[in-house]
């Protein structure tokens, strides 16, 4: 589908989770800004206790294929399958991150930290040796790699 009508879809469903969540972006390939996207990716943060809301809301839009504590997928009753990460308050900026990619981006990423020894996860950049979280944002884990931000469209 095109850029502007997976926008579309994917801020209409952001705004209808809206009582269940405390803060959402989309992901993937329209943060990127793909002029043509294959799936919506939703980044959320649940408020607490909202976790079963947030299923229900979303079977009504389809038929749903997976619903766990951390990915809910759901194909839409006009095909188009969305994808909902659920992070906490601590892994939500390293998951928009990662599910912002692109794929090769990610691997660019994560190599990176690799040859630094540290990894990159879902919950931030960390320290091999220690274990401990170096950077959780965006720009910082950028910066920790010694790398110049990029922004969402430039990672294709």
């Amino acid at each position: 589908m095109r850029l502007d009508e997976a926008q579309k879809k994917g801020l209409q469903i952001l705004k209808q989770v809206s009582p269940f969540i405390a803060r959402g972006r989309l992901g993937g390939s329209i943060r990127r800004k793909n002029p043509v996207v294959r799936d919506i990716d939703i980044v959320i943060e649940l408020k607490p206790q909202n976790l079963d809301k947030l299923k229900d809301y979303v079977s009504k839009l389809g038929e749903l294929k997976l619903k766990g504590d951390k990915l809910i997928r759901v194909i839409t009753k006009d095909n188009t399958q969305v994808d909902i990460y659920i992070a906490n308050k601590e892994n939500y900026e390293p998951l928009l991150l990662i599910r912002t990619g692109s794929k090769e981006h990610n691997v660019k990423l994560t190599t990176r930290a690799i040859s630094m020894n540290m990894q990159l996860t879902a919950n931030g950049l960390i320290d091999k040796k220690t274990g401990k979280i170096i950077a959780i944002s965006e720009k910082n884990i950028f910066k920790a790699l010694k790398m110049n931000y990029v922004e969402p469209q430039n990672r294709n």
